[in-house]
């Protein structure tokens, strides 16, 4: 990288930080984060305060340590207006792309050693593909055919901490904060992007939302399109009698000849051309599967039977029009 390269850089990452401060209420709050940024970007494996105090400031580490524990401890701002500044700096970049296809919704998983982070627990995290400490955030990305981009996060509140009275007074967890669900989490960042003026786009989500059935009447009373994972024996009825026996997608999959699958080839992928074969077919979603505020509307069951499987293993319900 020549000198060139490296004033860009400095320029670049000068006009990121302004733009990002200026949802930030002090002019010391803007220095701070200017200098947390520049320590994130920095080379260095760990990103905890410490070492990023030491990389920025490595005459005055411990110093520059204790001010980044108060920006990040103790000062107040408004977390939801600094992403949504992140968003309109990357916006012309991701317009380019095309226009947004989706909104992908999924956990974000942050390993933690130690006990003391808020809402840290031992529990699954795609991010280690296991049990573990961490904590876990559900995030929210919309997505153009070719690019895609973090929108907004939630930590997740587990149960043992929404319970345990003396662990959020120690973390400061407001009082008035209640668990709720991965599933309710996803519904109210939802709902914050569209109060927001976030132009809507098929919801895309794992079956670790897509097997909930409120979370699917949710998007339905909101008017949004979804395209939603579901496990294997998630049941459904085929046709429009709603009192017809119910069976599972995996069942229903079986009942399928081969030649109502048909091959679909949609991007390339790392190791080639991703393709598989596809069949679709119109089903309703009991009760019991739902909520009370479900409709009758048929959806769609997507059933993917993926080259070198002996039987189709992944199924989605999807209500696009």
């Amino acid at each position: 990288m020549n000198q060139s390269d490296i004033d860009d850089l400095a320029l670049r990452t000068g006009e990121f930080t302004a733009h990002i401060g200026r949802a930030l209420g002090s002019l010391p709050q803007r220095k701070r984060f200017a200098e947390y940024a520049l320590g994130l970007l920095l080379p260095g494996e760990r990103k905890s305060m410490e070492p990023i105090a030491a990389r920025v400031d490595p005459e005055h580490p411990m110093a520059r340590f204790k001010t980044f524990q108060r920006f990040i401890g103790c000062s107040q701002w408004d977390d939801r207006a600094v992403r949504r500044a992140a968003y309109t700096w990357a916006q012309p970049v991701l317009q380019s792309s095309g226009p947004v296809l989706a909104w992908i919704f999924d956990d974000t998983g942050f390993i933690k050693q130690g006990e003391h982070s808020v809402f840290v627990h031992r529990q699954y995290t795609g991010t280690a593909g296991k049990v573990c400490n961490c904590q876990v955030a559900v995030s929210m990305s919309i997505a153009t055919e070719a690019l895609s981009m973090p929108l907004d996060y939630e930590l997740y509140m587990p149960e043992t901490w929404a319970k345990d009275r003396d662990r959020r007074l120690e973390a400061k967890v407001p009082k008035e904060l209640e668990f709720r669900t991965k599933p309710e989490i996803a519904l109210d960042i939802i709902d914050r992007a569209l109060e927001d003026g976030i132009a809507p786009a098929p919801v895309v989500v794992d079956s670790g939302y897509g097997d909930n059935g409120p979370f699917r009447a949710g998007l339905d009373l909101l008017g949004l399109e979804y395209v939603a994972e579901v496990r294997a024996k998630t049941k459904v009825i085929v046709g429009d009698d709603a009192k017809a026996q119910s069976m599972s997608v995996r069942d229903v999959a079986a009942s399928l000849t081969a030649e109502a699958f048909r091959r679909v080839t949609w991007r390339q992928g790392t190791k080639g051309k991703m393709t598989a074969r596809f069949a679709t077919c119109r089903v309703l979603v009991p009760s019991d599967e739902g909520s009370e505020f479900r409709s009758d509307a048929r959806v769609t069951l997507l059933i993917e039977w993926a080259d070198g499987d002996a039987a189709p293993r992944k199924f989605w319900l999807a209500n696009l029009s």
